[in-house]
């Protein structure tokens, strides 16, 4: 953690805000470049998410495989409702500072909010990481975790997907966690 922090593909990622006329304030960065942030790991690449409003500024890979991902080259992805299965909105994520820490003018996912994410998503590589640094960090927001573990109950979490990402893709998502669970 230092005041002058660097990510890998910063400068391109600037780039591509600048070209698409959108200002760090209306975006957060997701995924692990909090891990970056604390020294734990590289990220493979830059995931972020914005203000819905400002999505289709951005010039995508006209091939969208996966719904909420939307690749812009091969290592950079904007996200779209990142945190949906935990009732968190996007502009949320973005406005609401409990959610973020600002980082040399980036908004970045707390470390708090990615662990929740990557336990639900079963990364166990980086849940342990971040479970041995919640254990030295003295920012460590418990509260937070507490608030969010576990995300939506499966009847909520049906609605969100429906409504962000359409029937297709939410019976996709049941049928897996379905099948995950026998």
């Amino acid at each position: 953690m230092n005041d002058n922090w660097e990510f890998k593909h910063k400068i391109e990622f600037e780039k591509i805000l600048s070209e698409s006329n959108v200002d760090k304030k209306s975006i957060c960065l997701v995924g692990s470049i909090t891990l970056s942030y604390f020294d734990l790991r590289e990220p493979n690449d830059i995931d972020f998410v914005t203000i819905p409003k400002f999505r289709d500024k951005f010039e995508t890979c006209e091939r969208v495989t996966t719904p909420g991902i939307y690749p812009i080259n091969e290592r950079i992805e904007l996200k779209s409702e990142y945190l949906y299965t935990f009732g968190i909105s996007d502009s949320e994520l973005i406005h609401n500072e409990s959610y973020h820490m600002n980082i040399n003018g980036f908004k970045i996912i707390r470390p708090e909010l990615l662990y929740v994410y990557k336990y639900v998503q079963n990364d166990s590589y980086d849940v342990k990481l971040l479970e041995q640094f919640k254990t030295e960090w003295e920012n460590w927001n418990s509260e937070l975790v507490k608030q969010h573990h576990g995300g939506l109950s499966m009847s909520r979490r049906a609605i969100q997907s429906l409504r962000h990402f359409g029937l297709i893709h939410t019976i996709q998502e049941g049928k897996n966690k379905l099948t995950n669970l026998f």
